[in-house]
């Protein structure tokens, strides 16, 4: 039976780090999304083979026996440190893909839920960065402000490995990190334990306001009056529309119509092109969205924004939705709008939306 662990494990692991601060894993591009737990699966299950996740007649979720899958991690900063320098070769091939990371990262990861422990580590159904160190000091800022953790500069040839620590401590937190996610208390008796484990594990599907000891801020959610000047995680100025939720998280500042089914992100990111900045958008944004591209379109610059391009979704005709994207650079920064919308919303809420797009100016730009 694989044990699940509601307080989180100090553990360690590698990192890929994109452009604009994103982390992946360092065998697969899979982007880690801020502010939310990076969940586990099993690229190998299918209808043909699936059978390692049965148990009993039901489908198990990764990590299970008998399959590598799993958010795999070591038990020492040494040992993820190692493996750096193990993979440099590695890694320096996939600097020169033309979408490839743009450096690294290792550090302490906290990890829970259903856990197998391994001669070298673990591997996690859940998992989120707790303390990194990135080769880049550009990218170790930009992964700070992405997940809300620390991220040191650290030049690799200047680090030497840390000392490892014995078995026995291995599942433990240190000193610092000693404290029971999202201040979880052990219940006193059965009826209890089964409410409090209800309830850490909703608070673990639905935020992330505890996973790290360097607590990122909980998003700030409110529904609005009137018509109301505000400003993007990065600066950029646009009015949101009266009676429309508003919500930071991460990266994104997302907008909510009244009706609750319909949705449009700001989200500002650090990218070469635009194709590349609508891919990191929805990434932090909503890593799940599978909508095949059908056209995009290049705009005119306008309102201090260069390089602007429309990005249009195919949906089904079951959906009644319609899903765009559009990315529009200042300087180095992208500044990406995503739209996820229930096509009698749209048309409801048409003057709303055109207010969003029309009064979304960049940071420090004055219309003349």
């Amino acid at each position: 039976m694989i044990p699940d662990y509601f307080e989180a494990i100090t553990a360690y692991r590698v990192f890929n780090v994109f452009e604009n601060g994103l982390l992946a894993g360092s065998a697969f591009v899979e982007p880690w999304p801020p502010y939310e737990p990076f969940v586990a699966r099993c690229g190998a299950v299918s209808y043909e083979g699936a059978g390692e996740h049965v148990r009993d007649g039901r489908f198990v979720s990764a990590p299970v026996y008998g399959c590598d899958c799993g958010i795999h991690v070591v038990r020492t900063p040494a040992a993820a440190l190692e493996r750096v320098r193990m993979e440099r070769r590695a890694h320096a091939l996939r600097l020169q893909h033309l979408k490839g990371p743009a450096g690294r990262a290792w550090g302490a990861v906290k990890i829970w839920g259903r856990v197998i422990e391994h001669e070298s580590g673990y591997r996690a159904e859940f998992a989120y960065p707790s303390n990194l160190q990135c080769d880049d000091a550009k990218l170790a800022r930009r992964v700070a402000a992405l997940y809300g953790v620390p991220c040191d500069y650290t030049p690799l040839d200047d680090r030497e490995p840390a000392p490892s620590h014995d078995k026995s401590s291995s599942a433990k937190m240190d000193d610092y990190n000693n404290r029971p996610l999202f201040n979880y208390q052990p219940p006193q008796d059965l009826g209890t334990c089964a409410i409090g484990v209800l309830l850490l594990f909703l608070s673990m599907t639905l935020q992330l306001t505890g996973v790290t000891s360097h607590q990122p801020a909980a998003p700030a959610s409110e529904v609005l009056g009137a018509d109301t000047q505000r400003t993007t995680v990065e600066g950029a100025r646009f009015v949101a529309p009266d009676l429309w939720r508003i919500e930071r998280r991460g990266p994104a500042t997302i907008l909510e119509s009244p009706e609750g089914n319909s949705h449009i992100a700001l989200v500002y990111v650090h990218a070469a092109d635009a194709d590349r900045a609508v891919a990191a958008a929805w990434a932090a944004y909503r890593p799940d969205v599978k909508w095949p591209l059908k056209v995009t379109n290049s705009l005119p610059d306008k309102d201090g924004w260069t390089d602007i391009r429309e990005y249009t979704y195919q949906t089904s005709a079951n959906e009644k939705r319609d899903v765009e994207a559009n990315a529009r650079r200042k300087g180095d920064i992208w500044t990406v709008v995503l739209s996820d919308m229930d096509q009698g919303v749209a048309e409801k809420r048409l003057a709303q939306v055109a207010l969003i797009y029309s009064r979304l100016f960049p940071k420090h730009y004055e219309r003349e």
